[in-house]
């Protein structure tokens, strides 16, 4: 029989209907039920008395109804509540098919998206604004929408690679990656003569692109080109109008001017540099060194970063240049005033244009993100034209080991490291595309069982760099908690990962970290049985359940509510990782200044 009792919250799910945003004093807010000991209740009163749930500015229609739903099955049972569950999906189904109509109706296309031509599809794309975060937003119910534009994405990229590989011959191309519907679809090209050709494909892909749909690929497809630097590239995309088996085409830079491992770990770092804001790195930074007991170790682990520093602020500078200043003005915030007061008088004016330089970036991206894309990929493209060029001047040299070769080796490492600051959603460092294109993504175990110290620590500090993209941009977004949770958790189950890999190498031991959360091996499977199949959709279900659902595994992991919570963890494990791990992994001795573009 249907009790109150029997929809009280059980210990620790205070927060479980966070997102229903009760106010102070309404905790008891489910009494307007009214059901008393041993009533009977029929469906269409039970209906009726849940309809006193009702939506919130911050509550969508549709999340009512999943809250009812879900309320009437511990009411009611499950026979009442999977009635109601088929109506639910049912007025879902209207509501697709509703949204749909509208679409199509204005775009004066079919409404079955099985009917859909390749024009059609490039119509609806454009007429969702031809940004892939819109169409996601406005079709995330409309599975059968999403698949089919998915569908064209690729078949489009890969018609217009096809077109690359009669213009360019020997060029290859290769994608690494997931092809669920939520999944970007990024290609690496590269060339097997040694020619600036994989270079002139990628700024043609993202030409045509912006010639049918007039925005960057990025924008209209989630999808971005890149040049191969550091790994034999393999042939993975052929279609029917290929040109055949192509041979791999090998790495490039490691023919001519192998980056060293302090390099790379600098190029590592300006990933997380890129995603930190001026205070947040200071204060970082000056607790990972401030922990380094050799001191040998830690004058070079500042050095590091501090190398990292200057090449995002110099390639900031270049980007802003590159973009025009932002329509909006922007200004410090009180915290940031405070900061260049505490500093000495004569760097007060060059800190605040470094605060200032970033805010300008980040109003450019939240006004016109396509633009900042645009640039950016017109500077990545611009530099590798002429990293390929002095690629070719080294291998031409008949003595690799002369002046004359060292100092056109220190300028390729040099304008690949500005590069690859330009180059959007890429990964900096060799070690980490070995751990996640290779390794992971690739499922190849030799790959892993292979990768040095140095390279793991690398994989950490980039995984760091794009999880807090992540909790950036959805926080920026305003999104539910939850919601971030699982979003971002695809790189703080590889971050966890390559914790578990330096383990396993011995380069780190037991981490205070694990005394507090557990073990990094039992978070890392909670991410990936848990906030990552959510992430891709894999449970089958709602958005809302999906966020209650992020929001109880973070809870069992580590007590907290907030992104800001989770934030604060995981900058707490990798600065405990680069503590420990530095003061025993070496680096190569390698000037990291040859880093600074001129």
């Amino acid at each position: 029989m249907p009790t109150r009792s029997r929809v009280k919250f059980k210990r620790g799910e205070r927060y479980k209907y966070k997102d229903l945003k009760f106010k102070r004093g309404e905790r008891y807010k489910y009494r307007d039920l009214k059901f008393k000991r041993g009533e009977k209740v029929s469906p269409r009163e039970l209906e009726f008395r849940l309809r006193r749930i009702t939506p919130t500015p911050e509550l969508s229609q549709a999340a009512v109804r999943w809250k009812q739903v879900k309320l009437a099955v511990k009411i009611r049972g499950r026979e009442i509540g999977e009635a109601l569950l088929r109506r639910e999906q049912d007025n879902q189904r209207q509501e697709i098919n509703q949204s749909r109509e509208s679409l199509t109706n204005k775009l004066s296309i079919p409404q079955e998206p099985q009917e859909w031509s390749n024009e059609d599809c490039q119509n609806a794309i454009k007429g969702l604004n031809s940004d892939w975060k819109h169409i996601h937003a406005t079709l995330k119910n409309d599975t059968e929408a999403l698949k089919k534009l998915v569908d064209f994405r690729k078949q489009l990229v890969d018609s217009l690679i096809d077109e690359m590989r009669q213009k360019y011959p020997g060029l290859v191309a290769s994608s690494v990656g997931s092809s669920d519907l939520t999944s970007d679809y990024d290609v690496t090209l590269g060339v097997t003569d040694g020619s600036v050709n994989d270079v002139k494909a990628v700024q043609e892909l993202n030409a045509r692109l912006k010639e049918i749909f007039g925005k960057q690929p990025g924008t209209v497809f989630d999808t971005n080109f890149y040049t191969n630097n550091f790994l034999t590239l393999k042939e993975n995309i052929l279609t029917d109008g290929s040109v055949g088996e192509v041979a791999p085409a090998d790495s490039p830079n490691e023919a001519t001017a192998p980056i060293t491992t302090a390099d790379q770990d600098v190029l590592a770092l300006l990933k997380q540099r890129r995603y930190m804001d001026q205070i947040k790195w200071e204060d970082y930074v000056k607790e990972v060194t401030n922990d380094i007991t050799d001191p040998t170790k830690r004058a070079e682990t500042i050095r590091q970063y501090d190398t990292a520093n200057d090449i995002y602020q110099i390639s900031l500078q270049e980007l802003l240049e590159a973009t025009g200043e932002p329509s909006a003005s922007v200004q410090l915030t009180a915290e940031e005033e405070s900061l260049i007061e505490l500093q000495p008088v004569e760097s007060h004016e060059l800190l605040r244009n470094q605060l200032l330089l970033s805010h300008k970036i980040r109003a450019q991206e939240e006004s016109n993100s396509d633009l900042v894309l645009e640039k950016s990929n017109e500077l990545y493209n611009n530099r590798m034209l002429q990293v390929r060029e002095l690629q070719a001047q080294v291998a031409a040299l008949p003595d690799q080991n002369s002046e004359e070769a060292q100092n056109l080796k220190a300028e390729v490492e040099r304008q690949l490291s500005n590069a690859l600051f330009f180059a959007s959603e890429a990964y900096h460092s060799k070690g980490t595309i070995l751990h996640v294109v290779e390794g992971i993504q690739g499922k190849n175990q030799e790959v892993l069982a292979a990768l040095t110290p140095n390279q793991i620590l690398d994989s950490v500090n980039e995984q760091l760099g794009d999880f807090l993209k992540d909790i950036r941009h959805y926080t920026a977004e305003e999104v539910d908690d939850g919601t971030t949770f699982y979003r971002a958790s695809k790189y703080m189950h590889r971050l966890f990962d390559a914790v578990n890999l330096l383990k396993e190498k011995e380069a780190i031991g037991d981490l205070d970290f694990e005394s507090q959360y557990g073990s990094t091996k039992d978070l890392y499977e909670a991410i990936g049985e848990v906030l990552l199949p959510a992430r891709k959709g894999k449970f089958g279900l709602s958005p809302e359940e999906t966020m209650e659902l992020a929001r109880d595994t973070v809870w069992n992991m580590y007590q907290i509510i907030t992104a800001e919570e989770l934030e604060d963890i995981v900058l707490s494990l990798v600065k405990e990782v680069n503590i420990v791990a530095r003061d025993v992994i070496n680096f190569d001795d390698a000037d990291v200044s040859e880093l600074l573009p001129e």
